[in-house]
């Protein structure tokens, strides 16, 4: 419940998180017993959100309360059951949005109030700083990073390399909403005129929805 299963490296099995018992499971594909990972303890009721798999036999996940929006975010090994905390509870929220030549890239609202993109590789560091617009998600394409902002209440979407520097803006069909697809050059467009469409990011319309009368 509120999680989604991600399959391991090989395809062996899949981890997922019981949401009574704030455990991560390892359920191997023809076994019957699931093998339990890792265990949150502590006196506040605490949910566990599971973002990703940067690594093999290396977990990405956050540790989220009910009374706080902010939430920390741990690297679970597997294999030797050692945590690596990134993020403590208590600077804000940190939400993974994948990985870019190694960088495991972050949106988060630490320090600013339109968010900024930082990324960690053996440390911390800012990919793309706040701006005067609020940045939304973001997603990886290759070894370029998409950006997703909203501006005068219409979607923006900009390009920068791996190291943040910017390379530029995407036409979009209108001043309207978009939505990425997670590591995909794929997004959902949609403005008050328009039922939403999938449109690929280099090569234009992908998919639109049948006008026709309904059958």
């Amino acid at each position: 419940q509120f999680s989604t299963p991600i399959w391991c490296a090989k395809n062996a099995g899949v981890y997922y998180i019981s949401f009574e018992e704030n455990v991560i499971y390892y359920h191997k594909l023809g076994e019957e017993r699931d093998l339990p990972i890792f265990e949150v303890k502590g006196e506040e009721r605490q949910l566990l959100l599971e973002l990703s798999r940067p690594f093999d036999n290396v977990l990405l996940f956050e540790v989220i309360t009910e009374w706080s929006r902010d939430n920390a975010v741990y690297l679970l090994d597997v294999e030797k059951r050692e945590i690596e905390e990134l993020v403590p509870m208590g600077k804000g929220q940190y939400h993974y949005m994948g990985e870019v030549e190694g960088q495991l890239l972050f949106l988060t609202d630490e320090g600013v109030s339109r968010n900024r993109l930082v990324a960690y590789q053996s440390g911390w560091y800012e990919i793309v700083p706040e701006n005067d617009k609020t940045l939304m998600e973001a997603v990886p394409m290759g070894n370029k990073i998409i950006c997703n902002y909203l501006e005068d209440c219409t979607s923006v979407l900009e390009c920068f390399d791996a190291s943040g520097h910017p390379c530029g803006r995407f036409p979009l069909p209108g001043k309207g909403s978009v939505t990425l697809a997670g590591e995909a050059p794929f997004f959902a467009y949609t403005d008050v005129m328009t039922p939403q469409a999938i449109y690929h990011i280099e090569k234009g319309l992908y998919f639109k929805p049948n006008s026709g009368p309904l059958s």
